[in-house]
């Protein structure tokens, strides 16, 4: 029986690479490594559908050429994305000019773009970038901020680099209150959701509720807010020596349809 894959919320890491030193890096030093062609091969070959993709890193501004090649690995296998989503300090450099055509790309490809959107980091705790609608990604209607004023206080996550923070600020939240969250108390991967149904002779097979992650080892992740050491302990697999249709199946629960 033919069998269709869906993975509602994939992250690709395209790069460990960054032109900054925040000090509240949840994910740790930077590393001079990007997401090869072999890894996205395998990442991708056996999926039809991504519901959301989200590029990460690093500083994903810095490697236009792996979005590139992301994109012309989905369009080849005829992969229907969606929307798709990236994050970005912001800081210009000399490949912005094609960072901003693969993100021009990436919207004509995605079948949606409801909730497509690119946001640039302007908080206190990273360098300073001119306001959106000063900025080159302001050209796109989708650009937004991830700033102070749009998140709840406890934006750090007790991973990476934040971990050697001393002197912050408490923060509350509802009924919580922290100095740094740590959201993984127990230091565990996420949930993953499996929901299954048969239609014209078809096997539709569909991930859901915890993102699945991808870094540039191939290492396979349910969940994205981890730091590079972290990721190393929690991984579940990777497309290299696993199938990962067959590693998601095997690491997340039935919903019956």
């Amino acid at each position: 029986m033919d069998r269709k894959i869906t993975i509602n919320n994939l992250i690709l890491e395209v790069t460990r690479r960054c032109n900054l030193k925040c000090k509240h890096c949840l994910r740790g030093p930077a590393e001079n490594l990007s997401l090869g062609h072999g890894t996205v091969v395998e990442a991708l070959h056996q999926l039809d559908a991504i519901g959301s993709i989200t590029f990460t890193g690093g500083e994903p501004s810095l490697v236009p050429e792996v979005l590139k090649m992301i994109r012309g690995a989905v369009s080849l296998r005829q992969i229907n994305v969606e929307n798709f989503y990236i994050a970005t300090n912001g800081i210009t450099n000399d490949k912005y000019d094609h960072f901003m055509i693969e993100i021009f790309k990436w919207w004509m490809l995605c079948s949606d773009n409801e909730i497509s959107s690119v946001d640039i980091s302007r908080d206190q705790w990273h360098k300073e970038v001119p306001p959106v609608e000063h900025h080159p990604l302001g050209a796109f209607r989708f650009t937004g901020e991830r700033s102070i004023d749009s998140r709840p206080p406890f934006a750090l996550i007790n991973e990476g680099r934040t971990k050697r923070m001393t002197n912050l600020p408490i923060k509350s939240f509802g009924e919580m209150t922290f100095s740094r969250i740590n959201c993984r108390r127990n230091i565990r991967s996420g949930s993953l959701i499996r929901s299954s149904w048969k239609d014209n002779g078809i096997e539709h097979i569909h991930f859901d509720d915890e993102s699945v992650y991808i870094n540039v080892h191939g290492d396979v992740i349910l969940g994205c807010d981890f730091s590079y050491k972290s990721q190393d302990k929690l991984k579940i697999g990777n497309v290299h020596s696993d199938n990962l249709v067959e590693l998601l199946e095997s690491h997340s629960e039935l919903e019956e349809i």
